[in-house]
C-alpha cells in the first residue's frame, strides 16, 4: 500500500512540476526530438524509490521529456541506480523511457553497468521491472565479475545482479581479461 501511494505522490509531483515548468519557461524549440509532440521537456530531475526508508532505485537523466497524455518519460543520457542494502549497480544509457503505470524503465542500445562489487556488463535491449525488481536484457550480454567473464544472448536478473541467468548461447571464461 505504501509503494502504492508513494508511485501515485511521485508521479503527480513529476507531472505537477513538469506543469509549472511549462508554465514558467519556455523550453528551446530545437532541443525537443521531431517526434516529440506536446511533450515537456525538463533538465536536472530525478525519480525515486524507497523501501523502509533505503533508496530502492534513483532514475535520473541528463534530460527528460515528459507526455501529459500518456505519462510516459523520455529520458536523455539516462543512470538507474539500484540498491539492495550495501550493493550497488548503475546502468547507464544514451536513451531510456520509463512507464510510472506499469513501472517499467527500458534502457536502448547498449548499457553499461558498473557494480560496486567490480561487476562490469555490457548489455542491449535492457527492461527494468520495478513492479518485480527484475532486469532483463535481449540482444548481447558480457559480464566481468573478477577473473571470470560470463557471454550469452540472454538475461534475467534481480536489480543488483546477486542472481543472474545468462541463456542462449551462454558461456563463461575464467582468466580471460579485457
Amino acid at each position: 500500500m505504501k509503494q502504492t501511494k508513494w508511485w501515485l505522490g511521485g508521479v503527480l509531483a513529476v507531472l505537477v512540476s513538469a506543469i509549472l515548468y511549462a508554465l514558467s519557461v519556455d523550453p528551446p524549440q530545437e532541443h525537443v526530438p521531431a517526434a516529440a509532440g506536446n511533450r515537456v521537456e525538463f533538465t536536472g530531475a530525478q525519480l525515486a524509490q524507497e523501501q523502509d526508508g533505503e533508496t530502492v532505485w534513483r532514475l535520473g537523466a541528463k534530460q527528460i521529456f515528459i507526455d501529459p497524455a500518456t505519462g510516459i518519460l523520455y529520458l536523455e543520457d539516462a543512470e538507474l541506480l539500484c540498491r539492495d542494502g550495501e550493493r550497488e549497480v548503475a546502468i547507464r544509457a544514451r536513451q531510456a523511457t520509463a512507464d510510472c503505470s506499469t513501472k517499467m524503465v527500458t534502457l536502448q542500445g547498449t548499457v553499461e553497468v558498473h557494480g560496486n562489487d567490480g561487476t562490469a556488463a555490457k548489455l542491449s535491449d535492457v527492461v527494468y521491472d520495478g513492479a518485480a525488481n527484475r532486469l532483463s536484457a535481449t540482444g548481447g550480454v558480457r559480464i566481468r565479475r573478477g577473473d571470470v567473464v560470463l557471454t550469452g544472448e540472454r538475461l534475467t536478473a534481480d536489480r543488483t545482479l546477486r542472481e543472474i541467468t545468462v541463456s542462449g548461447h551462454a558461456r563463461a571464461v575464467k582468466g580471460e581479461s579485457e
